[in-house]
């Protein structure tokens, strides 16, 4: 008994220290008036090294706290002009900065983190405004994949939910508003209806199967300013105007919404290929496959559109253009390991990489004819027209510009600057948490950039001060309690925030455990699972590059962006087509097996599947793998579609490499014309997931494809990895490699 006692604890010992995106609190002070101070470290929310963070405020009376958020990280901002309104968007909640009143405040009865909704990692569903300033949009997650959208109304403060079930879109905007502020297209099973303000107010809004518009994804559309919205379908460029649209619902079998107006180049893929409209010019901006950009004029030559060339290792992040047709087009590249942005302006029909910069580029804003560029040390303002360099400011790296009436907001990494229209610097409030304190009267104190300020915790702004407080309080303890901080892991929470009394050890939560929007995915609680060590909800992602690699990309920023570990099973076939993406694989935090040279069924009876056999296909893979990276693979194979016996993995062991196979097929490599295939196995992305999600368990190994690989699917299981991992880390599981699995749970 001792001796197993004893196996356990080694075991327990060498178990690998497993990361993984969640939130966590610090106590930072607390005064004798039991006003107190604590931030967030938000992990696994982006690739910096340093987390983001959030700083907050608040005061125990009666034991009863109140908390407010003092710093405010800018992941979403919309501006609406005939409010002077700015409205900031993160995970804790929405904010909004009145000019008028130079205040912040946070839009009250909507979803936020201090009124008890969940914390979550997913990329936000971007809120929208209506041009006329008087709803807006947001989206209530119900599932992994579904959200409900709402409209609230900025004069009561008011929200209605109006369309359940949409598709959830995490990144994406809520849904997109005409220029009368009448009409939003909303996502629903990956089509597009539209939604009538005027006709839901007077409680005549027809049925939502009859206000379809297309088969299309939202972000492949635009409104025009007269009502127009454009989009691309199959092989046209599609047009539907606001007048026609009752008139067609209600006559919709006999009439569809909208007429062709343009011919593609290509038919048009609506989850592989991209399209951007921009009415000010007409002009359309074309990606396919990832690969090619195409700045397309349809009334043109084809021959003389402008192109972007883009690599297997290249996306296009962003792109925009003025009435002009100039513009400009981020696109991030993934080099030796790590993800970096180039900046191209567009002009005359001609990209042009932008390199009038040392620093990193961060994001970029097109205001008329000035381009605003935010980098890593720097914001820049470039006329787009002329490649003129107008102003240039180095106060600290700057995340995000936003124009506005009075000039610009640069939303930095510490501090959001007002900088008005002869150029001046004024700082407003905090971006994120520096070192802070609490001074005598109770004022949060803050250091950022070598410079002291209070922040007025009535409206949130800051204020230099001349020299750092000599009363500052910086401990979390005072004569009768302290802040502490209880560890739950539970969701993306690592743990909260309590006031603990001295004298009595009663606990006061100050942020409680996040009430959850939908059920955890937990099915291993209702069985009798035995595991000798380890992390309870542990797991290993196998990842197939076969022939292509599409979506090497995603994967690989989603592993990095969450920090997960994973493993690449790589053949020879792919090694060949791939050595760009080879590379970049071979550079990840990641375990890079072999899988054999190429795709050979083994239970055919072409080959003699002996020793020499596999001996020849594992080690012309490695060959292959060594020569493109100077690498060898980690000791771990399996045969293409993982066909085995005794003698093949015996052959495999002889060469050095041990057999892994999968508990948990993600079934994203059926081809949905495959005859040979039950079709009940093909499914959606929404159905793959939660099939994933229903059937994961501790312990398994769990199969993903990385490219087309020569099949059809109308969506690829890839596109959607960040919800995928996501909902694993809500889960409760934590991530190894193959070899740590087959070591702490396998024979």
């Amino acid at each position: 008994m001792k001796k197993n006692v004893y196996f356990f604890i080694l075991i327990f010992l060498l178990t690998p220290i497993f990361t993984f995106a969640k939130l966590q609190f610090e106590c930072l002070a607390l005064d004798n008036y039991n006003n107190f101070l604590f931030s967030s470290s938000e992990d696994g929310i982006t690739t910096e090294v340093n987390p983001e963070n959030t700083l907050f405020c608040g005061k125990l009376y009666n034991g009863s706290p109140t908390v407010q958020a003092v710093s405010f990280r800018p992941e979403h901002i919309v501006y609406n002009k005939n409010s002077e309104c700015v409205f900031i968007q993160n995970r804790f909640g929405i904010f909004a900065y009145i000019q008028n009143e130079n205040a912040i405040k946070i839009l009250p009865n909507i979803p936020n983190f201090l009124s008890g909704e969940e914390y979550s990692v997913y990329d936000l569903c971007k809120i929208v405004i209506s041009p006329n300033g008087r709803y807006l949009l947001y989206k209530k997650a119900v599932s992994p994949t579904r959200a409900d959208i709402f409209m609230y109304d900025l004069a009561s403060s008011q929200p209605t939910m109006v369309i359940s079930a949409a598709d959830r879109c995490p990144g994406e905007v809520v849904a997109k508003w005409s220029a009368d502020s009448n009409y939003f297209i909303y996502q629903k099973n990956n089509k597009i209806y539209y939604f009538s303000v005027s006709n839901y107010s007077q409680n005549c809004q027809l049925d939502e199967s009859w206000r379809f518009i297309a088969n299309a994804k939202l972000t492949n559309g635009e409104w025009t300013d007269d009502n127009r919205f454009i989009w691309a379908e199959k092989e046209s460029v599609w047009e539907c105007d606001t007048i026609s649209f009752a008139a067609k619902s209600i006559y919709s079998n006999y009439l569809q919404q909208g007429k062709s107006i343009a011919l593609l180049p290509y038919p048009f893929q609506q989850q592989s290929h991209s399209f951007f409209y921009f009415p000010e010019s007409s002009q359309i901006f074309l990606v396919r496959n990832n690969g090619a950009a195409m700045l397309f004029n349809p009334n043109s030559p084809l021959e003389s559109n402008a192109y972007l060339q883009l690599g297997t290792n290249m996306r296009v992040e962003k792109v925009t253009l003025n009435q002009n047709g100039n513009g400009a087009v981020i696109v991030k590249i993934l080099q030796d390991g790590t993800f970096h942005k180039k900046l191209f302006l567009i002009k005359d029909k001609t990209f042009t990489q932008f390199s009038n910069t040392d620093y990193q580029i961060n994001d970029f804003t097109l205001d008329n004819e000035t381009l605003l560029i935010s980098t890593s040390g720097s914001a820049i303002a470039v006329n787009v027209d002329t490649n003129e360099i107008l102003w240039q400011t180095e106060q600290e790296e700057i995340k995000k510009i936003l124009p506005i009436t009075t000039g610009y907001i640069l939303f930095g990494k510490n501090i959001a600057w007002h900088r008005n229209t002869d150029g001046n610097l004024q700082p407003l409030f905090l971006c994120a948490a520096p070192t802070a304190g609490i001074s005598s009267d109770g004022t949060p104190i803050v250091n950022s950039n070598e410079n002291t300020y209070e922040i007025d915790t009535n409206t949130c702004m800051i204020k230099l001060l001349s020299e750092y407080p000599k009363d500052v309080i910086t401990s979390p303890q005072n004569l009768e309690g302290r802040l502490l901080t209880r560890e739950i892991k539970k969701s993306f929470y690592h743990n909260v925030v309590c006031f603990k009394e001295t004298s009595s050890g009663k606990q006061i939560d100050i942020i409680e455990e996040g009430k959850l929007n939908y059920t955890l995915y937990q099915p291993e609680i209702k069985g009798d699972l035995r595991f000798k060590a380890g992390e309870k909800y542990e797991i290993a992602l196998m990842f197939d590059c076969l022939r292509s690699g599409e979506g090497i990309f995603e994967i690989i920023e989603a592993l990095k962006r969450y920090k997960i570990r994973a493993n690449f099973f790589l053949n020879g076939d792919f090694i060949r087509n791939s050595p760009i993406l080879t590379r970049e694989i071979s550079l990840q935090d990641a375990e890079i097996c072999n899988l054999f040279d190429s795709n050979i069924n083994f239970s055919g009876d072409t080959y003699t599947i002996d020793k020499t056999f596999i001996q020849q296909g594992l080690s012309c893979a490695e060959e292959n793998y060594f020569a493109v990276t100077g690498k060898n693979f980690a000791p771990y194979w399996h045969s293409p579609l993982f066909i085995y016996n005794t003698s093949i993995v015996q052959h495999g062991l002889d060469c050095g490499y041990k057999f892994v196979s999968y508990q948990l097929d993600s079934m994203d490599w059926i081809d949905k014309n495959d005859r040979k295939v039950n079709s009940k196995y093909y499914m959606n992305n929404e159905k793959l997931i939660l099939r994933l999600l229903q059937n994961l368990k501790p312990s398994e190994t769990v199969l993903f494809s990385t490219g087309f690989n020569g099949i059809e699917r109308d969506e690829w299981l890839f596109e959607d990895i960040n919800t995928i991992l996501c909902e694993m880390q809500r889960s409760g599981y934590t991530f190894s490699y193959v070899s740590g699995i087959l070591n702490r749970y396998r024979k």
